[in-house]
């Protein structure tokens, strides 16, 4: 029972961690090299290649050649200040569930994450982003249920970059 406990407990602190983390830094960003973009002075994009990182042996970055800007605007324009929501497991939700519509729902949320990433998700192993929330929210609907915006064990509002993985593991 103990043992337990304590890895719940570690769980929650790696999570708290990986919070933490996404408040301070993008994981997995682009970089914008567009030299005269009018947008240079307030997009992340740009503003974080400007402080280069030593330890970054490689980078990902828009390809300024084919960035092609319509009237000023910037397709990847991400504004610093702008944030989202990350959710943490629906256990809760699913407790409420009958069997029947647990089974359906179950089977609608495997039809896009595999067995195990949706239970990982789930018990709030993994961080959901506002794509997977809805994604989850919308299974949920397709079987009957009604699903709130705020039906998940615990939300976080974190920076917005772009996510570019799906859940982010809190356990290892």
């Amino acid at each position: 029972m103990r043992k337990d406990w304590n890895k719940q407990k570690a769980i929650a602190q790696k999570l708290e961690s990986a919070v933490k983390e996404m408040r301070k830094k993008p994981v997995q960003y682009v970089y914008c090299l567009k030299e005269d973009c009018e947008h240079a002075k307030e997009c992340l994009h740009k503003l974080f290649f400007e402080v280069p990182k030593a330890s970054y042996q490689v980078i990902t970055v828009y390809n300024p050649y084919l960035q092609q800007q319509e009237e000023g605007e910037c397709p990847h324009l991400k504004v610093a200040g702008e944030t989202m929501k990350m959710a943490v497991g629906f256990t809760a939700q699913v407790g409420r569930m009958n069997s029947e519509t647990l089974k359906q729902f179950q089977k609608e949320c495997m039809k896009e994450y595999c067995k195990s990433v949706y239970y990982d998700m789930r018990a709030g192993k993994r961080l959901l982003s506002p794509g997977d929330q809805e994604y989850i929210r919308g299974c949920a609907a397709k079987v009957g249920w009604d699903f709130p915006e705020n039906g998940f064990d615990k939300m976080y509002t974190v920076p917005s970059w772009e996510w570019r993985v799906r859940g982010v593991l809190v356990e290892s």
